[in-house]
């Protein structure tokens, strides 16, 4: 099979996919979608900046074949997960009267430009005076729909808000609008008046709403080494500690404090190490957490999952960046990996360690304090 459809649905529920393209003809396949959402935020290595992460959910074609064993397709198919609710697009909606009314986002529907020249229509609705976000998603997930997607906010005489590509490198398309009481109008078409039956998109309608993202600092912050330009993984001496600095990337304005912990359900930390993040009871841009090892620390490794918590409960994800092979020019990473997770081991003693002691307690922000530094080393 060469398509399939619908092109995602609701995160952790069961969906039936049709896949088409076979000369045997197509036929239906069931999937259990994620937990977590496919394009969601995250860092790009740009500490003002943040990105969606480009990678699809596959699922693999599998039927049974005459002798009634089930064989796997090689070539995979790609969709998305995502917190919207699903709905189908109307039969009949090809012009402004017909258009097909969504109920307030966050939404998501799953259409086709199914003849050349074809245009879907929709009205959405929203909060007077707050801004939406209007996605089409087909390129990234190998629809050969190239969308076009214009938006009215102020009706069809109004001038439309149009897109055809988010950017030189992202290919689909996306507008901003600001709603206005009445609502708003939006038409999906294939930018070259294309058509055909696998021509499918998913349309997201969201609210724009501050978010951030959970992130290691940079190691280059902690060393000043230019080579290491990406991620973190972290050994803990026995009877020695380590800083693990976490950083805020943020978007639309998210200005929260944190209160920095682990998921749920994620691995403890190895027996003899702890972990202390310090209270920073205002918004900032990085977070300092001091792993302790005990001298008799069992050395292993695990996993952890850190995250943040804002005073409204609401949980920000973590995800480290890692350069996996470096090159020219000036060590540029090749290829890089995302990763959820955070490395964490504790390893034979070293033979020294340093300690800070603030002379105050407690310091004004803006005052100055001395701080004494003191350089131990075994005699050895």
């Amino acid at each position: 099979p060469q398509s399939l459809f619908p092109l995602g649905g609701r995160c952790g529920t069961d969906v039936s996919f049709t896949l088409s393209g076979d000369p045997d003809g197509p036929w239906s396949q069931a999937a259990r979608l994620p937990k977590l959402p496919t394009f969601r935020k995250g860092p790009v290595g740009s500490l003002h900046g943040a990105w969606q992460f480009r990678d699809a959910e596959t699922l693999y074609p599998s039927r049974p074949n005459a002798a009634g064993n089930e064989v796997r397709g090689t070539g995979p198919l790609f969709f998305f997960a995502s917190d919207h609710a699903c709905i189908p697009e109307q039969a009949e909606h090809a012009d402004p009267e017909h258009a097909q009314l969504l109920p307030q986002g966050p939404v998501a529907v799953d259409g086709r430009i199914a003849v050349a020249g074809e245009v879907d229509w929709y009205r959405i609705e929203g909060e007077p005076n707050k801004e939406y976000s209007i996605e089409v998603f087909a390129r990234r997930l190998r629809s050969p729909l190239d969308p076009l997607v214009k938006a009215f906010p102020s009706g069809l005489e109004g001038i439309p808000v149009e897109n055809d590509d988010i950017t030189s490198y992202e290919i689909d398309a996306k507008v901003r609008v600001r709603m206005k009481p009445e609502g708003c109008l939006v038409a999906v078409t294939d930018s070259r008046e294309q058509g055909a039956a696998d021509y499918a998109y998913r349309l997201t309608i969201n609210e724009v709403r501050p978010h951030a993202v959970l992130t290691t600092a940079p190691v280059e912050t902690l060393t000043h080494l230019p080579l290491f330009k990406t991620g973190q993984q972290v050994a803990v001496p026995r009877g020695n500690r380590m800083l693990v600095l976490l950083r805020t990337l943020t978007e639309e304005g998210f200005n929260q404090p944190l209160a920095i912990g682990s998921r749920p359900g994620s691995p403890r930390l190895p027996d003899g190490l702890k972990a202390e993040a310090a209270e920073i009871a205002l918004p900032s841009t990085f977070y300092p957490v001091v792993l302790s090892a005990a001298p008799d620390a069992s050395r292993a490794a695990a996993f952890i999952e850190p995250t943040g918590t804002t005073p409204d409960d609401q949980t920000i994800e973590f995800h480290q960046e890692i350069g996996l092979v470096y090159g020219h020019p000036a060590q540029t990473a090749w290829h890089l990996g995302m990763f959820d997770r955070l490395a964490v081991a504790v390893v034979d003693p070293v033979p020294f360690a340093i300690d800070l002691a603030c002379e105050s307690a407690r310091v004004a922000a803006g005052a100055k304090t001395s701080l004494v530094i003191t350089i131990r080393r075994d005699g050895n």
